[in-house]
């Protein structure tokens, strides 16, 4: 998995992630700024971050989640995932129960 962060002039994306098909824990902190930070954990590993993002003028109104369908990639068209939760928050992150 990775994570995709519109800012001013574009897009930033996160390096690729490994899940299996056990649980898995995903966290992403995300905050609008002249100079601001996304951080995306998965499984409780070392967070990737992004850093220095320009995201003033936008505001979280949509997440997506799920299997990605490129042209490049078109092995995950008919995947399923299944959510147990998932929990938006705009003030600390939260961390593995």
């Amino acid at each position: 998995m990775r994570a995709i962060v519109r800012r001013a002039n574009g897009a930033s994306n996160t390096g690729w992630r490994n899940i299996d098909d056990s649980a898995n824990w995903v966290e992403m902190a995300w905050a609008s700024g002249a100079s601001t930070q996304f951080q995306l954990t998965v499984n409780g590993a070392a967070p990737v971050n992004l850093n220095g993002l320009l995201t003033s003028a936008y505001t979280v109104n949509t997440l997506r989640l799920g299997p990605q369908n490129t042209a490049n990639n078109s092995t995950n068209a008919g995947a399923t995932i299944y959510l147990d939760e998932v929990v938006v928050t705009s003030s600390t992150t939260i961390g593995p129960n």
